[in-house]
């Protein structure tokens, strides 16, 4: 099973509550008016990683720097369903996973693969994102399962981070107020 990928994000304090992994994924077809991460909607972008390295390559982050959990996002993570179960099926069980999707939650319920995703995370933001809010996260439905995720540590406190890696690469990320976003290309 494989995975296509916009980009991961090793460690983040930007992208949901404590210290995450963040996997980008590749593929939108929703094409929310205004959404903040249009580089990752064409379906044949990104990097195609098989699933079972991707979970032993967040596992041992975990195991290396104390992760708190998996954020997946987009793209649309729901596009891949059928792999994203499979990675949420190989991960540290002691790992939190949060989902940001564009889809609706009538939308995921009529579909039982991304139902079986949504069994599977700890908190998921569902919802098309809308350009008019200076809030991310307005307009979406919260789901939560479990407890391990509180609804008061999914608001966002328009923040950015930037992670600089190897080579001439850096990725900001996080939730900067609207009006201060510009677009810049590599």
């Amino acid at each position: 099973m494989k995975l296509r990928v916009h980009s991961l994000c090793p460690s983040s304090l930007a992208n949901g509550p404590g210290q995450r992994f963040v996997v980008w994924t590749q593929g939108c077809a929703l094409a929310c008016e205004g959404c903040f991460n249009p580089d990752s909607h064409a379906k044949a972008n990104g990097e195609i990683i098989e699933v079972p390295a991707l979970a032993r390559q967040v596992n041992a982050s975990a195991r290396a720097s104390g992760l708190r959990g998996l954020t997946l996002s987009g793209g649309e993570p729901l596009a891949q369903a059928r792999a994203v179960a499979h990675l949420l099926d190989r991960l540290d069980p002691a790992l939190d996973v949060l989902l940001f999707t564009g889809h609706e939650l009538a939308e995921i319920r009529r579909s039982s693969v991304m139902r079986a995703v949504i069994a599977r995370c700890d908190a998921v933001l569902a919802g098309r994102y809308s350009a008019a809010n200076d809030h991310p996260f307005a307009g979406k439905s919260l789901l939560l399962r479990g407890g391990r995720i509180r609804a008061d540590e999914l608001t966002p406190h328009h923040i950015i981070e930037l992670v600089v890696g190897t080579g001439p690469n850096a990725t900001v990320t996080g939730y900067p107020r609207r009006k201060t976003w510009t677009s810049t290309k590599n």
